[in-house]
Formats: C-alpha cells, sequence, structure tokens
C-alpha cells in the first residue's frame, strides 16, 4: 500500500557496506655473484672459468581485510556473509646457479657448457618446495647451436589466493536434487542424490531454489602448484651472415601438476551426481534440511568454489624466430639505410587439461568456450599465430616499421569430439571464429641529437573484434568479446617525445 514502507524499512533496504583492507609485504635477500677464474676453477678443455650465483632471501606477506557490520551481516543484495581475515604467509629460500664451460675451441665443440640451478624455499604454511634446472649448449661449429634445459619451477599460492575473505554468493544453477518448480520433483534420481549428501528422508523434500550458494574466498590449505619443463631447440647463424641473418627454433613442453585454480559450481555438482566422484562430492556441503541453496550463515548449505589445487594441464609447441636485415647499398640505393625483418611464429602443438586426476583429459588446442577457460589455465590457444615487423631504419634521421599480427582461427569448444566439452549445442553465429589479421604502423623520428618523437597507430585497418555469447563463454565475455585475444579498442593512436640533455 501507498506510503506503507517505514523509513526503518527504507533504511534496510537502502543499505550499504564497505570493507577495510590493506596487504604488505617485506623482502630480505643477499647473493654472491663472482668468476672462480681467480681461484683456478675451469674445465681443462675449456678457455672461461666456472661462474657461480648464490643467495638467500626472505619474504613476508600480510593481508588484512575488516567488513563492516553490513557485510558480515550477509543482508547486502547479490552478497553473502563476508568473514574478516588478519593472516600471513612466509618464504626462507636458498638457491644457487653455476655456469661450466666444459669445452671451449676443440674439434666439434666449439662450445659446449652446462648451466646448473637449484632453489629450496620453505613456505609457511604450505610446506617445503624444490625448483630445479639442467641445461647444455652445444655449437659444434660457430653457425649452429643445439641447446636444451630440463627443469622444474614451483608456483606457491600468494597471499590473496589463500587468505582472501571468503563470502557466500548466489550463482544461477539449479540444484537437480531440489524439488522443480513445476513438476513438483527432483530432476535428478533418489542414488544420483544420495552421492550429493542427501538422505532417503529429504529426497522429495528440498525445496526449489533458483541458485546455489557459492563460497567464494582464500583456502589457506593451498598448495605449490608444480611445474616440469622440457625444451630443445637449434640456432643458426651463417657466418658469413651473421650481422643479417638469424633463426632458431625451439620445441618446449610444460606440464603443471596440483594446478592452483577452480572448479565450477555446475561442474562439481554435474559431476558428483552422475560419477559420484568424492573429488567432487567433497565440495557440497548441504544444509540440515539437504539444500545447497538456502540462508547465509555457518549453517546454510553451499558448493566450494574456492582456489583449489586441482588437476593438471600439459601444454606445448615450437616456436619459430628469425631474422634478416638488408642493406640498401645491395640494392644500388646510396644512403637508404637498411630494412629488417623480425619473424616469431607458434605453433600449438596440444593444449590438455586433467581437471581431476582419474577423469578423462581432454585438448583445447583451437577451441574456447566456457570449460578450456574456466577449467585451464589460458586463454583461446590457436594452432598458429605469428608476427612479422618490417622496419626501415635510416640512423639518425628515422625508423619506420610495420607490424603484422595473425591470429589463426578458433572454434567453439562445444563443436569439439570430446564429450566433456559437449555440454551445449553449438550456435551457428559464434561455432566457429575466423582467423585475424592485424597491422600496426609506427614511426621513430630523431628531431636533434637530443629530442626524440615518436608515433604509431594499431590495428591500422580498424578492424572489429570477434563476437561470442555468453553461453559460448561466460568467464571471456567482455561485452561478448574475446578480449584477452583480440583488439577491443580498434584503430589506435599513440604519441610521445623524449628530450635528453
Amino acid at each position: 500500500a501507498v506510503g506503507g514502507v517505514t523509513p526503518q524499512a527504507l533504511n534496510y533496504i537502502t543499505a550499504g557496506g564497505g570493507q577495510d583492507g590493506h596487504a604488505y609485504q617485506y623482502v630480505l635477500d643477499g647473493k654472491v655473484v663472482g668468476d672462480l677464474g681467480k681461484y683456478g676453477v675451469k674445465s681443462p678443455y675449456g678457455e672461461d672459468a666456472l661462474s657461480l650465483a648464490a643467495g638467500v632471501a626472505y619474504r613476508a606477506q600480510t593481508i588484512n581485510n575488516q567488513p563492516d557490520a553490513a557485510y558480515l551481516s550477509g543482508d547486502l543484495l547479490a552478497t553473502g556473509g563476508a568473514r574478516s581475515t588478519l593472516s600471513t604467509y612466509r618464504v626462507a629460500e636458498a638457491f644457487a646457479e653455476l655456469r661450466i664451460p666444459l669445452l671451449q675451441d676443440r674439434p666439434f665443440a666449439k662450445d659446449l657448457t652446462l648451466d646448473i640451478s637449484d632453489r629450496f624455499a620453505q613456505y609457511s604454511p604450505q610446506g617445503s618446495a624444490n625448483a630445479h634446472n639442467i641445461g647444455v649448449e652445444w655449437a659444434p661449429a660457430d653457425f649452429v647451436r643445439f641447446r636444451s634445459t630440463l627443469s622444474r619451477a614451483i608456483r606457491a599460492p600468494n597471499g590473496h589466493e589463500l587468505f582472501l575473505s571468503e563470502s557466500l554468493q548466489q550463482t544461477g544453477i539449479a540444484d537437480r536434487c531440489a524439488n522443480d518448480p513445476v513438476t513438483g520433483v527432483p530432476s535428478a534420481s533418489a542414488a544420483q542424490c544420495a552421492h550429493s549428501g542427501v538422505t532417503a528422508a529429504q529426497y522429495g523434500n528440498i525445496p526449489p531454489a533458483a541458485g546455489l550458494n557459492v563460497l567464494t574466498g582464500g583456502n589457506p590449505n593451498l598448495k605449490p602448484a608444480i611445474a616440469d619443463t622440457v625444451t630443445a631447440g637449434l640456432v643458426l647463424t651463417p657466418v658469413e651472415l651473421s650481422r643479417t641473418l638469424y633463426f632458431s627454433v625451439d620445441y618446449w613442453r610444460i606440464k603443471v601438476n596440483k594446478y592452483i585454480g577452480s572448479l565450477s559450481p555446475g561442474d562439481s555438482l554435474n559431476n558428483c551426481l552422475n560419477l559420484g566422484d568424492p573429488v567432487y562430492c567433497d565440495l557440497l556441503h548441504r544444509d540440515a534440511n539437504g539444500s545447497l541453496s538456502i540462508g547465509n550463515g555457518a549453517a546454510a548449505g553451499r558448493v566450494i568454489g574456492t582456489g583449489l589445487n586441482t588437476g593438471s594441464y600439459e601444454v606445448s609447441g615450437i616456436d619459430f624466430d628469425g631474422r634478416y636485415v638488408l642493406d640498401t647499398a645491395l640494392l644500388h640505393l646510396r644512403n637508404a639505410g637498411r630494412i629488417s625483418f623480425q619473424f616469431y611464429g607458434s605453433v600449438a602443438v596440444d593444449n590438455v587439461l586433467q581437471v581431476v586426476p582419474g577423469l578423462a583429459a581432454f585438448d583445447c588446442t583451437g577451441y574456447y568456450g566456457p570449460t578450456c577457460t574456466g577449467e585451464g589455465p589460458t586463454s583461446p590457444v590457436p594452432k598458429w599465430r605469428h608476427k612479422l615487423r618490417t622496419t626501415w631504419d635510416l640512423p639518425g634521421v628515422f625508423e619506420l616499421s610495420l607490424n603484422w599480427r595473425h591470429i589463426g582461427a578458433i572454434a567453439s569448444e562445444f563443436t569439439s569430439s570430446s564429450e566433456h566439452l559437449q555440454t551445449s549445442p553449438p550456435f551457428a553465429v559464434d561455432s566457429h571464429v575466423p582467423s585475424y589479421d592485424y597491422f600496426d604502423l609506427d614511426v621513430d623520428f630523431d628531431l636533434n641529437e637530443h629530442i626524440n618523437l615518436r608515433a604509431g597507430v594499431n590495428n591500422l585497418l580498424n578492424k572489429q573484434p570477434p563476437l561470442v555469447g555468453f553461453t559460448s563463454n561466460p568467464l571471456l565475455v567482455n561485452g561478448n568479446m574475446l578480449a584477452s585475444t583480440y583488439d577491443t579498442y580498434g584503430r589506435y593512436l599513440f604519441v610521445g617525445f623524449s628530450a635528453k640533455y
């Protein structure tokens, strides 16, 4: 009725909230670097001495976040109850790196060098971890060099991933074990719902709800992610053209275990119901009535959506890098400077994700979509992409460059043959994104020995980004655009200058 809203009720529905927080980081380190030649430490078959770098480091980060009463209560629209946070993590590390020239100026060994390094870290509260690397470079002659590395890297969770304030959020995913608002019965079977903690007495008596409670925020139980990397390649620099021609090709493979990510609440619910896998089912916490949707207090039902050490992913590819410098004098052009070509290209061999150990892996190479992006670490990965920069350099006057950026075609993951990715029928309008080509132009003038002027335009032809629907990629949509991969600004002009005296 008109006038039925009291001042007290109005204050309640228009209440605001705030959070006050900060992060402090303290770093202390020390290292020694030196050539051991003065101590006579070198290979009897090499000219250069061993070189060493070693040191220790200590870091501490404190995260402090204090929500006000409105946030703590969970009464704000679309926001569950937040929690206060005041936590610290610490890292103590020791490292050493050693470069050993084994052979130099020997038959079939112009240079043979070994690189070894190790870094031990003690994380509190996550425990200890060890990273290491061994690499070798072999140049049988001046014009060719082979190189390879085997390494292990550690990526520990940061302070926000560990301690970010937890809160309950609503998401628009219906619980299949709750009664359907139309039929009045659950859409999942009693056996399926039992996987998720629904008792026989609760089945058929869970009230319908439009969404799930999802717990978001930090997870202090996260462990470091571990990456094992293999690289192998060669570099060609023909002696006669060493100043004008360079080419390299490298194969690389990176496999990450205990990847720090999160599982979507819909996947957690559906995989628990369909598979009964405890990895997923342990993320479902029903309330006393069997609901995952009602309430926002400590006893409310919820799906855990915080950061987790999930499964693994493996990416591999082949990178090409080349450079050629043409002296215009060879074209019988006097005082015309030089023209250089710089090329970089990359072939994506695979981009395999295994979200949870034991489940089937799926390859996201050449695909985009909610699963590849939501459960993996990467943006869309086309099978081929490259850059070619052509530069005309007239020393002391100007430098003019045209850069060609090519992004290969990609397709919606819904068109994949993987059952894990076929979660929705593909839509014709965004089932495929064709290859994209961008051109950038920039110029650099030396007005005199003190003043430099530069200007340019990116996306010279004003090519518009592809548009995709929300269903095809809710996590990367950003105005229906794959913003992390394609230019979203259109034509972009810039200008700048610098003065040195």
